[in-house]
């Protein structure tokens, strides 16, 4: 009895730790961080009213790290991802203005570190709310998905 009890507990623990070291999916190559002024890199650039938008990145990636520049002619207040297609709630983003930034060429520049958790829908929906300290509210649609595939196989 005590010979079967061993051989299951070490079946058991062998294939815990065998599951635990490879995980559960193949894993994608984490983006590398890329300079958004240079020429050769592919940039998410969007814009608003007084804002410009720069997130270093071709496209965002759930669960890997990003950040977002704001480059604005007002004062910014606050930003924040809100979920549209799925109940993922509100992002806050923080902001953390650019030291040497000139506010009397009235260019107000902000970095904001921005990581999106996994869920369910492939492609996710959301609204980049930024608030200026004027009250203006300026909303851009942004998209983030699961990986690579997903992204060139709803792109185009």
């Amino acid at each position: 009895m005590l010979k079967k009890t061993s051989f299951w507990l070490f079946v058991c623990f062998s294939s815990s730790l065998l599951f635990f070291i490879t995980g559960c999916t193949d894993v994608e190559p984490i983006q590398k961080k890329v300079d958004c002024q240079s020429p050769q890199h592919v940039c998410i650039n969007l814009n608003s009213q007084h804002v410009q938008v720069s997130i270093d990145a071709e496209f965002i990636m759930v669960e890997s790290m990003q950040t977002i520049t704001f480059k604005s002619s007002i004062p910014m207040s606050k930003a924040q991802l809100i979920a549209v297609n799925m109940n993922m709630g509100t992002v806050p983003l923080y902001l953390n203005p650019i030291k040497g930034t000139e506010p009397s060429l009235d260019l107000y520049e902000y970095k904001a570190p921005l990581y999106l958790g996994m869920c369910a829908k492939e492609e996710m929906n959301w609204d980049l709310v930024i608030t200026l300290s004027d009250g203006t509210v300026e909303t851009i649609p942004v998209s983030s998905y699961w990986n690579r595939k997903v992204y060139e196989s709803l792109s185009n």
